[in-house]
């Protein structure tokens, strides 16, 4: 549903919220976000862990 919002116009932004944040954050950039057609042209980023 958030590529839907991504296509309506005028829609500059969404406020997402979670139940536990730091859980929930990681779950969206690591397995929802990927997912979004709307994202495509970004490229993914991986990140390093010390």
């Amino acid at each position: 549903m958030l590529d839907e919002v991504a296509s309506v116009p005028g829609t500059d932004g969404v406020l997402l919220t979670f139940d536990d944040f730091l859980a929930g954050i990681d779950a969206f950039g690591e397995r929802i976000q990927p997912l979004m057609r709307c994202r495509n042209h970004i490229a993914s980023v991986t990140r390093e862990v010390a």
